[in-house]
């Protein structure tokens, strides 16, 4: 997010909105104009919402909606034409949501179903005609849900299995057949589990589990076959849980678990080996925690938590060394959790590659500057590059919190910003990136820091780091 912060002008508002349209909403009442508002725009149709009502034109809500269909929820309703609404719905079929009753019209909703056949749920009863239903229904198979019993006939359904078998869940029972239900299959794998017993023949099982081994779960058990268990083991090696106890043998077993170590869940005790064990986990670190305890070796647990960290959980307490805690954390930060508190020494943080998941279960005693430095720069993404004649910064986002959507601290991150600077003693920068995050946000002065890579300043945060200074950072497994 650009904010402009001093020495706001005309022609910087103008050009911050034509780079970024969403600075809109920063700039000062009196230097919006409906130039700057059309500007903005098309540069961003998100800032309809903060355009003023008087700016507010049908040129300008046009751009708007040409841009994003969706846009017609912030245009006022005296200003929304049937013209308008067409341009809406043929972008995006499910505006018609949107769209005022007294607007919709036959013409209109079957523009909006060609679009988009689920539109067909928000056209009005009196619109839904055959010949609407089957254009909805030839766009989308699954708007069938919303077609009316009356027009639910052998001939939609099978258009509607046709263009999406899934849409098999949607079609009344009494209007399954084998042939449809075969249509369905053959277009959708995932049909299967909707087609009803009576019609599950060996034929119909082949050519879903052919397409798709998981339809395995879904055959009933008395025609799966050796054959029929194997190629769905060939198309999905995890679905060696649905085959039947009699089918499994050594054989099959490691042919699976050499596709999918985590399949070795399913492999009967009595043909689990050290052999199969170390196949299993070399293909996927995380079958460590279905390896027998007497199979587990330093070795065999190394190769492991190599792939995949978390599974240090996994490990007897005799194996976890130092070099395997290790490898195990800078693999996966969160790993640190399963560490031994004997081995949690400043000699072993100094020597791990530590990642922000490792910071969350960190003493606060070894989170020092370099270490928070560390882990930024090893998990951190550089995702957008913003210049002027001034600044070069870069914005970063945190891989393990990028999801975050909970309202972040922006005032508190602006104050630490601009501390950095102070500290630094340089001129306020005339654009803020704004963090969207939380994380962000606590993170503040960390942040800032790698970006200006000051040495006085990451002298002057050694004493944010004491953990007996009432100025310390936050800690991490709080920040959330």
């Amino acid at each position: 997010m650009i904010q402009l912060k001093n020495n706001k002008t005309p022609e910087l508002c103008l050009s911050a909105v034509q780079r970024n349209g969403s600075a809109f909403q920063y700039v000062p009442d009196r230097f919006r104009t409906p130039e700057l508002c059309l500007a903005a725009v098309l540069q961003d149709d998100g800032v309809l919402p903060y355009v003023p009502e008087e700016f507010k034109t049908l040129e300008l809500c046009l751009a708007a909606v040409e841009q994003d269909a969706w846009a017609l929820r912030f245009v006022p309703e005296e200003l929304k034409t049937p013209e308008l609404c067409l341009v809406a719905v043929q972008q995006n079929g499910f505006t018609l949501r949107v769209v005022p009753e007294e607007l919709k019209t036959p013409e209109l909703c079957l523009a909006a179903v060609e679009r988009h056949g689920w539109a067909l749920e928000f056209v009005p009863e009196d619109f839904q005609t055959s010949e609407l239903c089957h254009a909805a229904v030839e766009r989308h198979g699954m708007a069938f849900q919303y077609v009316p019993d009356e027009f639910k006939t052998p001939e939609l359904c099978l258009v509607a299995v046709e263009q999406d078998g899934s849409a098999l869940e949607c079609i009344p029972e009494e209007l399954k057949t084998p042939e449809l239900c075969l249509a369905a299959v053959e277009q959708d794998d995932r049909a299967f589990q909707y087609v009803p017993d009576e019609f599950k023949i060996p034929e119909l099982c082949l050519v879903a589990v052919e397409q798709d081994g998981s339809a395995l779960r879904f055959v009933p058990e008395e025609f799966k076959t050796l054959e029929l268990c194997l190629v769905a083991v060939e198309r999905d090696a995890w679905v060696l849980c649905f085959v039947p106890d009699e089918f499994k043998t050594p054989e099959l077993c490691l042919y699976a678990v050499e596709r999918n170590g985590s399949a070795l869940q399913s492999v009967p005790e009595e043909f689990k080996t050290p052999e199969l064990c170390l196949v299993a986990v070399e293909q996927n670190g995380s079958a460590l925690q279905f390896v027998p305890e007497e199979f587990k070796t330093p070795e065999l647990c190394l190769s492991a938590v190599e792939q995949n960290g978390r599974v240090l959980r996994f490990v007897p307490e005799e194996f976890k060394t130092p070099e395997l805690c290790r490898s195990a954390v800078e693999q996966e930060g969160w790993a640190l959790r399963f560490v031994p508190e004997e081995l949690k020494t400043s000699e072993f943080f100094a020597a791990t590659q530590s990642s922000l998941g490792a910071l969350a279960f960190m003493p606060s005693a070894f989170k020092t500057p370099e270490i928070i430095r560390a882990a930024f720069l090893k998990n951190c993404l550089s995702q957008k590059v913003f210049q002027s004649d001034r600044i070069k910064m870069e914005v970063f986002t945190d891989r393990e919190r990028m999801e975050k959507t909970e309202p972040a601290d922006f005032d508190m991150a602006l104050e630490a910003a601009f501390e950095v600077y102070r500290l630094a003693k340089l001129e306020n920068p005339p654009v803020i990136l704004r963090m969207g995050s939380p994380y962000g946000a606590m993170l503040g002065i960390t942040l800032a820091m790698m970006f200006l890579n000051d040495e006085k300043i990451f002298q002057k945060m050694q004493s944010y780091a004491q953990p007996d200074s009432e100025n310390s950072l936050p800690d991490i497994s709080d920040s959330s």
